[in-house]
């Protein structure tokens, strides 16, 4: 329908029907069980990333996970090079200590490790911890389950090599994914993939650099990028 990449990180368009609606805030009782389009609350659902499909998707089954989140955004959306866990590392325990009464806390501690603090505190958990404003359904919140004060800061980083961006929510996450020319980069790649059906190669540099730059256009559409 003419939209662009932005429009992925922005739209306050979603598709809902009587089950989802109250996850989105929505009454239940205007829908069926059919996908319909609706509208939700632009300044806490902005983008495809604020939406029922990647929350659930990426959360534990009791609770939200910033690292499944925040890993996806920096590696797979933001394109950072963000290098693979260290043998072992999925099994190290969240800890339980009185004093980390937030999973904000207890994910901090427990990525504290000298083999995991260097990526996780600073590509990771940062993007992560901005998405704790929806719980592990895609519900949004302001505390946890508990009753305790969510933190939803981060300083998260953008490009490689770039200083971290100081975040307080998800649509300052959004917008800054948005206007990022590495994500609109990352994204070109992909679609490139899926047209192609193999991996992204150097060999594509070229072609995704001049797709790109078309993409920091105003009026250029993902139909115009499949096109060209």
């Amino acid at each position: 329908q003419g939209s662009s990449f932005k429009d992925y990180l922005t739209s306050n368009i979603a598709f809902v029907n009587k089950d989802t609606a109250p996850l989105y805030g929505l009454d239940a009782s205007k829908y069926g069980t059919d996908l319909v389009e609706a509208t939700v609350d632009g300044t806490q659902r902005p983008g495809f990333l604020t939406r029922l499909g990647f929350l659930m998707n990426f959360a534990s089954y009791t609770r939200t996970n910033p690292i499944y989140r925040g890993a996806f955004i920096s590696k797979q959306v933001l394109g950072l090079n963000v290098p693979s866990p260290p043998p072992g590392a999925a099994q190290t325990p969240l800890p339980t200590d009185a004093d980390l009464d937030t999973n904000r806390k207890q994910v901090d501690a427990q990525t504290a490790g000298n083999g995991c603090a260097s990526c996780h505190h600073t590509l990771i958990n940062p993007p992560g911890f901005v998405m704790e404003a929806f719980d592990a359904m895609g519900q949004w919140r302001t505390t946890e389950s508990d009753g305790v004060a969510l933190d939803t800061t981060g300083d998260v980083i953008l490009a490689d090599d770039a200083d971290p961006v100081h975040m307080t929510k998800p649509a300052d996450l959004m917008a800054a994914i948005a206007s990022a020319p590495g994500a609109a980069h990352q994204y070109v790649s992909k679609v490139l993939s899926s047209a192609y059906q193999r991996e992204a190669d150097p060999m594509d540099a070229c072609t995704v650099n001049q797709l790109a730059a078309k993409m920091a256009g105003s009026n250029y559409s993902t139909l115009n990028l499949i096109a060209d």
